[in-house]
């Protein structure tokens, strides 16, 4: 029934002839009918297979583009996290820079104000 290439072996209609002197009319219709049921499936089978096919190539390239985008999100978190952390050190060392000054001229003043208390008691 199938070829060595795979592909199904089409069976052409009988007709009648010596073969088949003893059959009558209806046994070769029933027969003809057969072959064309046996076609039609062929076909059916056939256009099965090419839509499989179809399917296995797009399934392939939607997990290819699945892997792009994948990588593509990653590199840009990288990305998104690289500047973030950019950004929270140089806040930081602005904060840190503040806090020194404000510590610095905190100190300063209780420095005067511990020598005008020293100057005031001396006296």
């Amino acid at each position: 029934m199938f070829r060595k290439n795979g592909k199904p072996k089409v069976m052409e209609k009988h007709k009648p002839g010596p073969g088949m002197a003893g059959l009558d009319d209806d046994i070769a219709s029933f027969i003809n009918s057969l072959v064309d049921q046996n076609s039609e499936l062929i076909n059916k089978l056939e256009h099965v297979d090419s839509l499989k096919k179809l399917a296995d190539r797009t399934v392939l390239e939607a997990r290819k583009e699945a892997e792009s985008i994948k990588t593509e999100a990653e590199r840009r978190v990288a990305e998104i996290i690289a500047e973030a952390d950019k950004k929270a050190k140089a806040e930081a060392r602005k904060i840190i820079s503040r806090a020194k000054k404000k510590a610095e001229k905190e100190s300063r003043n209780a420095v005067n104000a511990a020598g005008i208390e020293l100057n005031d008691k001396s006296d």
